[in-house]
């Protein structure tokens, strides 16, 4: 469908040429090309993150063990505070338990 070239000079008519077009469209091309730029990098880091966490992963069984035995430290290291501690009042001795778990749990924490 042919439309003559001066009917843009009609009030309120809004002409658009194959160019105009084309030209739009080029631009939003050129503004998915970076979005996909974009995207590439955000997975190459995100996937670069796995990996490094991937490979963390076969330590996690000795961590856990490592945890096991610290608190089984704490536990008797402060079982053998007991006589010390007997003079608190349970308040005190809990407060102190806390602070000792916590301490513990601060060690692991990722």
């Amino acid at each position: 469908l042919n439309i003559a070239s001066d009917c843009r000079d009609v009030a309120g008519v809004h002409s658009y040429s194959v160019d105009d077009l084309k030209k739009v469209v080029q631009a939003n091309a050129e503004k998915r090309q970076s979005e996909v730029l974009k995207a590439k990098k955000l997975i190459n880091a995100e996937v670069s993150k796995f990996k490094l966490w991937q490979s963390s992963q076969g330590a996690v069984p000795y961590l856990a063990a490592l945890q096991s035995m610290a608190e089984s430290i704490r536990q008797t290291e402060t079982d053998k505070m007991g006589k010390k501690l007997r003079g608190l009042h349970e308040k005190e001795r809990q407060a102190v338990d806390k602070l000792t778990r916590h301490i513990i749990d601060k060690i692991f924490e990722p």
